[in-house]
């Protein structure tokens, strides 16, 4: 994060015994629902803390801070 305007990009990895419930065709995992809807929990979680930090980020660099809340908002905002 450089207070640029950027919406946060996370990037997660999960790790863990018995989420895993199966794999699809193409090798992807099929993890059980309850251990989906607590990864959406989590990302959740984190992009609103990710959030919070780039918009202090910005304020601090003297960038609109509701850039943050719009992907590639900053791009148009400074004619990249």
């Amino acid at each position: 994060m450089t207070g640029d305007g950027s919406t946060p990009d996370p990037l997660t990895a999960i790790y863990g015994y018995g989420q895993i419930i199966g794999f699809n065709d193409d090798g992807s995992p099929i993890y059980d629902m309850e251990f989906k809807q607590r990864i959406k929990d989590e990302e959740q979680k984190f992009m609103a803390e990710a959030i919070k930090e780039q918009k202090k980020l910005c304020i601090e660099n003297g960038v609109d801070p509701d850039l943050v809340n719009i992907l590639n908002a900053e791009k148009k905002e400074n004619n990249e």
